[in-house]
């Protein structure tokens, strides 16, 4: 298996003129924040997008304007949930479902979001020392800005093992 984890722009320029059906031996998904109400492709069997927010823990900010550079006055006090089971579980049936694929993921920077999917895939269907080192060292090589969230990656091996 696989694996890449694209910022949303890199995504965008190599995936989104294109029908992802038809790249039938890869497995998409697209995390977006919850307040995102972009649609990138209908959900077709190979295609998954969940949203979530690159957190981990519940963050209620007061000045968002100095935290985020890009925030504006209606986002001062915004609560920022932690992901929901819900979405995680669609993430862990996903691969389960299409495990014998290449991955290719996205989230808004390429590095927490999907690294996390990332390092779940490989620590979880990469079966050998040699396939999850490989492949460990390739996700680095082709986005060295990877910083794989711990705690949706820890979600996603716990709901995987049938831990609540």
């Amino acid at each position: 298996m696989k694996i890449l984890a694209l910022s949303k722009r890199v995504f965008e320029a190599g995936f989104l003129n294109r029908n992802l059906s038809e790249l039938f031996n890869h497995a998409f998904i697209s995390i977006l924040d919850p307040d995102n109400e972009e649609k990138l492709y209908p959900e077709t069997d190979n295609f998954l997008q969940v949203k979530m927010w690159d957190i981990d823990k519940k963050v209620v900010t007061f000045n968002y304007n100095k935290i985020y550079s890009g925030g504006s006055e209606a986002d001062k006090g915004k609560v920022f949930e932690l992901t929901s089971d819900t979405e995680l579980t669609k993430i862990v049936e996903f691969c389960e479902k299409h495990k014998d694929k290449d991955f290719v993921i996205h989230c808004s920077a390429g590095i927490s979001r999907s690294g996390a999917v990332a390092k779940y895939l490989n620590e979880t269907y990469n079966f050998t020392r040699e396939d999850m080192y490989f492949e460990f060292r390739q996700l680095y090589i082709n986005n060295p800005n990877i910083l794989p969230n711990i705690y949706i990656f820890k979600r996603l091996t716990e709901l995987k093992n049938g831990q609540n």
